[in-house]
């Protein structure tokens, strides 16, 4: 394949980071869509690309890979139309807000025979794929919990815009912090799929939202492991902690602090060179897979499948 054309739907901050990545890995052909008249400006000023006003229009222009970072509301059925055109895709987490045309676009995914990957960023975090591989190889033992928290104060995420028009704060856009954490899906990456879950959500209206801003969540994973999941858009300061508990010692990652591996005999081993300083390079390593996806060299780390079974999850969280 020559350099690929590459469709970005939607120009929000993470279609625009996917824009930056893409130029960077040496993509030159990339088309911009988006229905606001504002941001396609500014990303061909910005950005110097091309951009539509009309998705079909996009599509025209015969992509190879099409990123959907559109909220999440029409996730699937732009996935779907982009895959009718037999274009590859990253699609953004979440898959989409229900489960009513997946199997329609797994079908012509595989019909189609093209490669789609979700958006799962922290699987390319070396503190992630670290912990997978000290729990694969046995040095915790046996696991049997993990206590995940993921929480952030909304309206410093994106300090440039209104926190309350975004697609977080806004259910007619499909948002949600159940629907927008990645923590579900990264704690069953490491820990194998769930069977069972119990939950809890609420929005404490100290956000003037109309979206769950807080959601507590027991699993039951496959292999028996238990995990408990904090996701909220309230707390005060950044926090994603994971700490994932075997019968021979604890793994413990903090996004400030980095990884550390505790033995039964409380032994600690720091991993320093698991941490990054620039959080764009899970990312911009997220596009090198997809571009070699593309080319038939590598599989999806996140599967339109795997992506299903993590939105079953959301859909049950949201209802409770």
């Amino acid at each position: 394949m020559t350099s690929p054309t590459v469709l970005i739907s939607g120009l929000g901050s993470i279609g625009l980071r996917h824009t930056r990545n893409l130029k960077a890995c040496g993509i030159q052909k990339i088309i911009g869509y988006d229905p606001n008249k504002e941001r396609r400006l500014s990303f061909e000023t910005t950005m110097g690309l091309e951009s539509c006003d009309d998705f079909e229009k996009g599509l025209e222009k015969k992509p190879d890979l099409v990123v959907i970072a559109s909220p999440n509301l029409f996730h699937v059925q732009q996935s779907i139309a982009a895959a009718d055109h037999g274009c590859n895709l990253l699609i953004e987490k979440p898959l989409g807000t229900n489960q009513d045309s997946v199997p329609r676009l797994i079908q012509t995914i595989e019909e189609k025979n093209i490669f789609a990957h979700v958006g799962s960023n922290w699987k390319f975090h070396p503190a992630f794929t670290k912990m997978k591989q000290l729990i694969c190889d046995g040095k915790i033992g046996v696991v049997f919990s993990s206590r995940v928290h993921g929480g952030y104060w909304l309206p410093d995420w994106h300090p440039w815009e209104d926190y309350r028009t975004t697609y977080s704060a806004r259910k007619d856009l499909g948002g949600g912090i159940e629907f927008d954490a990645h923590e579900l899906d990264a704690i069953t990456w490491l820990l194998g799929p769930v069977n069972s879950i119990k939950s809890m959500t609420t929005n404490t209206q100290i956000l003037e939202i109309d979206t769950n801003d807080l959601a507590i969540a027991c699993l039951k994973h496959d292999n028996g492991t238990l995990t408990t999941i904090q996701m909220d858009y309230l707390y005060p300061v950044y926090r994603r902690k994971y700490e994932i508990a075997g019968t021979k010692g604890i793994l413990e990652w903090d996004f400030n602090s980095g990884l550390t591996l505790i033995n039964k005999d409380g032994e600690t081993k720091h991993f320093p060179e698991e941490k990054i300083d620039d959080l764009n390079e899970m990312y911009v390593a997220q596009t090198q897979h997809v571009l070699e996806g593309i080319k038939g060299l590598t599989p999806p780390v996140t599967s339109v499948k795997d992506a299903s079974q993590i939105l079953d999850l959301q859909i049950k969280i949201s209802r409770t």
